[in-house]
């Protein structure tokens, strides 16, 4: 069982309907536990009410909170979540709260994990952002998810975080968004080589929402079109994708196969409230042979 350091922010997504726990990392390490990976979830909640309430939920999903902690002072993290009719959102994110001071533990020291995951968004305070960059030297695979979340993001962090990375995952608007920030102009084919050199990154994955994915390796480009899904929103969606995409590679399957698993893992979880939806990966299998 291939074990995965998930790292950053756990939160509340307030939507109207209701509040639904969320954040990417606990919504990667949620799928990964679905697809049979063994994810180490490292955050930190309040010593508040929501913070007893979402550890709750954490555990009534199957994943451990002994590497979340507790802070103080600091408030668990709540999201205000705002869908337009197409299920597509935006997020109104509270600062600071406890996952800005994710604590590093001396225990976190003797871990040996395959890959570890990370974001943007944890990183935009000091302490959190020190914790991963002593945690990143105990992983394999050095994973970052872009999903940036303006304005909670400086260039210098940018900077930071794209040259620890092995695997980038981010969307086309994210894309285009690296190419105007580092001058990388010109078609995908030219801008995404450019990122790996300049990053020294050796595998980036675009998702490319109804159009499906692709990767670029130094090998060459693999792509894959997608699956058709109703839509209710898009919350996790991107979250569920980079979990089975990531299973895939672990697991050493080719680049068709990993990229067909998390395209259909994506097309579920869109097609649910939610980010952490119910569904099981017999649904994955599903839909892709239902698709050939």
């Amino acid at each position: 069982m291939k074990k995965v350091i998930c790292f950053g922010e756990v939160l509340w997504d307030r939507f109207p309907s209701g509040r639904k726990p969320g954040g990417a990392p606990m919504n990667v390490a949620y799928h990964l536990r679905k697809l049979g990976a063994d994810p180490l979830l490292i955050s930190a909640v309040g010593t508040d009410t929501d913070g007893d309430d979402l550890l709750r939920s954490l555990e009534a999903a199957g994943l451990e909170t002994d590497h979340v902690g507790r802070h103080p002072q600091l408030p668990t993290g709540t999201v205000d979540v705002h869908l337009d009719p197409e299920g597509g959102a935006t997020y109104s994110i509270s600062r600071p709260v406890a996952w800005d001071a994710i604590a590093y533990r001396p225990e976190w020291d003797g871990i040996r994990a395959d890959a570890i995951v990370f974001g943007t968004l944890a990183s935009r305070e000091a302490a959190s952002r020190n914790t991963l960059l002593r945690l990143l030297r105990t992983a394999k695979l050095r994973v970052l998810d872009l999903n940036l979340r303006p304005p909670h993001l400086e260039r210098s962090t940018l900077d930071l975080l794209l040259n620890q990375a092995d695997l980038l995952k981010i969307n086309a608007e994210e894309l285009r968004f690296l190419a105007d920030t580092f001058g990388l102009g010109g078609r995908e084919a030219e801008v995404l080589p450019r990122i790996s050199t300049m990053f020294r990154i050796g595998t980036i994955c675009v998702t490319q929402g109804a159009n499906g994915a692709m990767v670029w390796t130094g090998s060459g480009m693999e792509s894959h079109p997608g699956y058709k899904a109703r839509v209710t929103d898009t919350v996790g969606a991107g979250d569920a994708f980079l979990a089975a995409f990531l299973a895939g590679l672990l697991e050493g399957l080719p680049w068709q196969r990993t990229l067909a698993r998390a395209n259909a893992a994506g097309a579920i979880v869109a097609g649910k409230e939610g980010a952490v939806p119910e569904y099981a990966e017999k649904d994955i299998r599903q839909l892709i042979s239902g698709n050939f």
